[in-house]
């Protein structure tokens, strides 16, 4: 995959965000504030918890108001990726949003060994 199909994975996943709820509304959540508190500080936030229990909702509602860039690696276009591709992901994310103050990386543990620096 060269760099412009990659954006353009990018930018379909971005689309997909916009497209509301079933039933035009999402679920309040309990820890949607406690998410939106942690935003402020410089560190990366987790979000842990059971399969299809609604991380992926509570950070996409926590982040609702604020510039931040999306990638979804749970899409299958995106399957080929190891840890080493991961700068490649980071550089056409700050391309596409380089005033985003957050990036969701949703299903990040799809990436083998995205747990590990890539080697320099």
């Amino acid at each position: 995959m060269n760099a412009e199909q990659l954006r353009q994975v990018l930018l379909d996943q971005r689309e997909e965000l916009k497209v509301p709820p079933v039933g035009g509304k999402w679920v309040a959540r309990a820890r949607e504030s406690a998410v939106r508190g942690a935003l402020g500080r410089r560190l990366i936030k987790v979000i842990m918890g059971a399969r299809r229990c609604g991380k992926s909702t509570l950070a996409r509602m926590a982040l609702a108001d604020q510039d931040h860039a999306y990638v979804n690696f749970d899409d299958e276009r995106l399957a080929w990726l190891k840890t080493e591709d991961l700068q490649r992901v980071e550089k056409e994310l700050a391309a596409l949003w380089p005033s985003a103050k957050a990036w969701l990386l949703d299903e990040v543990q799809n990436v083998p060994g995205w747990t590990r620096l890539p080697p320099s």
